[in-house]
């Protein structure tokens, strides 16, 4: 960061195209009792290559003569050299201006009768389509932190993430219940705005993930985990087709103290509520051991909310957040290298212009953080969704052992690699029943099981 003085301030602002006094004598914000106001100071940060933010704090009086000082936050998209690029950066700003100027105010309207609005982002004062910026209110003036992101979140900072994150599901739930017109308009345009994104970087998006990927599994090798590294490689080949025709999902981030404000909205979309559960949780979560619980309090959240807005939970139930949970995590691990190296980076890029290919390079930052955190989600994900596994945590029969794990298996390679995998692991302190094929033979084996842990009451 640099400090820029109050003479720049101007200059830089103009530069980017905006003007501070359309902020300032709008009339639709709560800064026009201003009449007279001068720029203390402003910094800028580099947070990133998609845009600029210049954190300014305004001294000012109202008519009443009393002094006040706001903070705010100038966020504008880069110009950058590259057309391909270009198009791209301004398809991202133009998602998140269309979420404040359209989709959040439609998310507080079918709030009109609660008192206290649930509005998980900071306020935007203004957006300036014609050059792709926005002006928020600066979260740090009133106590906001931004995490460190090299140390993964501890239960209580994700448990309050993922709370929040339940209750702005439920908004989403709630406007297609209560307006499923608007909804549909907003969903169509916000995909529109999507395609238009992923059509601006051609097959770039597919080299980047298939890029990060690689980086991270040749990671692994060379640190010794082969099998971890083979493992996960069989997962992308898996999946990978069916994930290079999958429309890139959001990006919000958490900064939390006690209350959560999520920012960076430039890739929200229409998807799965999996999406930021498992992309938060593989990315920042410290102990995968509350992994299970942060699922049952998400879902908590968002029923509860779902209820306060009208809304049956049936709408989406705990079986359906598993069912979703088993069919596209595997989406969500072909992201996680990729996700990781930008959480790792400091806003550097590697740009090769001349490249066929036009692929943004990130360089690997903190490698060594990167690892662990990479390790940890790898082995989290292999010992629970590995294979061609059904893995259903609250049993798939009724009458099943409680707290036992129903796994089922190709062939008994795979399950021998699996039972060695969870020695000492923190999904060992399950008890497994490994079946050694499918169909009846398995449902033959369980039955078995069943006998000998709950034998029938003698009569």
């Amino acid at each position: 960061m640099c400090i820029i003085t109050i003479l720049t301030v101007y200059s830089i602002i103009a530069s980017h195209g905006l003007k501070l006094d359309l902020l300032l004598h709008s009339k639709h914000n709560m800064i026009m009792k201003y009449n007279r106001w001068f720029v203390r100071r402003a910094v800028a940060s580099k947070d990133g290559y998609q845009g600029d933010i210049i954190f300014v704090t305004i001294h000012g009086a109202n008519k009443d003569q009393v002094e006040k000082k706001i903070g705010i936050a100038v966020k504008v998209s880069k110009i950058l050299s590259f057309n391909t690029t270009k198009h791209s950066v301004e398809n991202l700003f133009k998602q998140e201006i269309f979420f404040y100027d359209e989709v959040f105010p439609a998310f507080e309207s079918i709030q009109k009768d609660i008192e206290n609005k649930f509005k998980p982002y900071p306020h935007c004062f203004k957006s300036f389509s014609y050059r792709y910026g926005l002006i928020f209110e600066n979260l740090r003036t009133s106590g906001f932190q931004m995490l460190d992101k090299d140390i993964p979140m501890d239960f209580n900072h994700c448990k309050a993430v993922v709370e929040v994150f339940g209750k702005f599901h439920a908004l989403s739930f709630a406007l297609k219940n209560h307006n499923s017109e608007k909804f549909d308009r907003l969903s169509k345009h916000s995909r529109d705005l999507s395609r238009k994104h992923s059509e601006s970087w051609d097959d770039v998006t597919g080299i980047r993930y298939k890029k990060a990927m690689q980086e991270a599994l040749d990671l692994l090798k060379e640190k010794g985990d082969i099998l971890l590294s083979e493992e996960m490689e069989k997962v992308v080949s898996k999946w990978k087709d069916k994930f290079y025709g999958y429309t890139d999902g959001g990006d919000p981030q958490a900064e939390n103290r006690i209350t959560v404000k999520l920012i960076d909205w430039q890739l929200a979309d229409v998807r799965t509520p999996v999406y930021d559960i498992c992309l938060f949780l593989y990315s920042s979560c410290s102990d995968f051991r509350n992994f299970d619980e942060l699922i049952k309090i998400y879902h908590g959240s968002l029923t509860t909310f779902l209820e306060v807005l009208g809304v049956s939970p049936e709408v989406f139930t705990f079986e359906d957040l598993q069912t979703h949970l088993i069919k596209y995590t595997p989406f969500m691990i072909i992201h996680l290298p990729f996700l990781l190296k930008f959480m790792f980076n400091d806003g550097t890029l590697n740009v090769k212009e001349d490249d066929d290919e036009f692929a943004i390079g990130l360089p690997l930052l903190k490698k060594d953080l990167y690892y662990n955190r990479l390790k940890q989600a790898f082995q989290y994900y292999y010992i629970t969704y590995k294979f061609d596994l059904i893995f259903h945590r609250t049993g798939p029969l009724i009458g099943q052992p409680r707290g036992y794990a129903f796994v089922t298996y190709k062939d008994s390679e795979d399950a021998i690699k699996a039972k060695s995998a969870l020695n000492n692991t923190l999904v060992g302190q399950k008890n497994i029943l490994v079946a050694w094929a499918h169909s009846v033979n398995t449902l033959q084996k369980y039955k078995t099981f069943r006998k000998q842990v709950r034998p029938r009451a003698k009569s």
